[in-house]
């Protein structure tokens, strides 16, 4: 019997250290990277149904996941009569995980046009369907999968500096499980090694849901995803240097390979590559868009190609703008919009190249369209600023080149010349 009350009194010890432990992480303020992914089967991994937590990393802001799996206020899947729906594919800077939903690009520029445009019998809503380091690839299987049963009349596809690199297995620096699509004879094809995640019955989806989301709740075990994590990159990085040694490399020269491949999207973004690596992810790139944009033909929608380029380009500060390009020899960096531009003019879609405009936006007000308090300004992903900012460049250019959005302008101006109906 005695050994059994020493358990029970150990088990009673260590539960209440444990508590207080968490009950004093919480006092404290400490918070750790939340879980809001899931696998799919088919676009590998999405936003997770109704998951709600912090992002920490650049300010503090709650996040909560849509019980469609999107980063946006719950959506209905049929749009209501007379709504026109604008539907966003992007990565981490178009979802915004970093600020409130309300102050998002898509929500911003949600309201601003019915506000602008909005009338008995015409509304608009901008659904986001950008995920935090979603791929085109991703983004193509995510149009043709969930984004058409929305019935979209707009779709807007944002690349950015990941965009390319993440279309080759070599360049892609993240480890996590995406598709792939190849070149062969001059046709896009999906690459057979990529092996998408096991499809999972909604009952084994809401257990692994509850899972997650109990983890969300504290932060010991916050603190130990985190931990195993962190402890399992460790271990790969070894596992690379073993190898590499094996193969006669040095220790020093796979550090440096990883700091280039590192920096490796910003100087792809930046400027055209002899690499066939290079060449060939760009290719796919095209090929992916040139899909998109067969898609949006096929269901008669309206499609938009818009570049968010990199943090250094929004920089108002010249002096530090312009020593960072030096000190890294770019002579120009216009290189991937003008690429993506020539893109959009042989598929006929308009095309949007945001750095310039958010540049003169931060410099016109002296603001930093990037950054938070627990971040250096101007880098990072964009604030507050930065999102309303985005939010009122494409408002802009929809008013100006929008077919759908110029015949519901005209039927708001010959809806108020009618006056009320009597």
């Amino acid at each position: 019997m005695r050994i059994f009350r020493d358990l029970l009194a150990t088990a009673v010890v260590t539960l209440a250290f444990v508590g207080l432990l968490e009950v004093g992480m919480r006092l404290a303020g400490v918070r750790y990277e939340y879980s809001f992914y899931e696998s799919d089967p088919v676009i590998y991994t999405t936003y997770r149904p109704n998951a709600e937590g912090w992002e920490v990393k650049e300010g503090e802001n709650r996040v909560r996941i849509n019980s469609l799996g999107m980063r946006d206020r719950e959506r209905s899947v049929v749009p209501a009569p007379g709504t026109i729906r604008i539907a966003l594919l992007g990565d981490s800077l178009v979802a915004a995980t970093q600020v409130p939903l309300e102050k998002t690009m898509a929500q911003v520029l949600e309201r601003a046009l019915n506000n602008s445009l909005g009338r008995p019998g015409q509304s608009f809503e901008v659904l986001n369907f950008a995920q935090g380091g979603s791929t085109l690839a991703q983004q193509y299987l995510m149009l043709r999968t969930r984004v058409w049963d929305f019935q979209p009349q707009i779709v807007m596809v944002f690349v950015s500096p990941i965009s390319v690199p993440t279309c080759s297995r070599r360049l892609d620096t993240v480890a996590a499980p995406k598709p792939f699509y190849l070149i062969r004879d001059g046709r896009l094809v999906p690459d057979q090694t990529s092996h998408p995640p096991a499809a999972a019955s909604s009952e084994a989806r809401r257990r692994n849901g509850k899972l997650k989301n109990l983890m969300n709740q504290y932060r010991l075990l916050l603190l130990l995803r985190q931990a195993v994590g962190e402890g399992i990159e460790r271990v790969e990085r070894v596992e690379q240097r073993i190898g590499a040694a094996i193969e006669g490399q040095s220790a020093e020269a796979e550090t440096e390979s990883d700091d280039e491949r590192y920096v490796y999207p910003v100087d792809i973004w930046f400027r055209a590559h002899a690499s066939a690596e290079v060449e060939q992810a760009w290719q796919v790139a095209e090929g992916l868009l040139g899909r998109i944009a067969d898609e949006t033909r096929h269901h008669e929608a309206e499609l938009w190609l818009a570049s968010i380029g990199t943090e250094v380009q929004e920089n108002p500060n010249t002096p530090e703008r312009l020593a960072y390009l030096e000190s890294h020899g770019y002579q120009a960096v216009g290189y991937s919009e003008e690429r993506f531009a020539a893109l959009a003019k042989r598929e006929g879609i308009p095309f949007l190249d945001m750095s310039p405009r958010m540049l003169d936006y931060s410099e016109r007000n002296q603001v930093s369209v990037r950054g938070f308090f627990n971040t250096p300004p101007n880098s990072g992903h964009w604030n507050e600023v930065g999102n309303a900012a985005a939010a009122g460049i494409l408002l802009h250019e929809l008013f100006e080149r929008s077919a759908v959005i110029q015949n519901a302008r005209a039927r708001s101006l010959q809806a108020h010349r009618a006056g009320p109906a009597r």
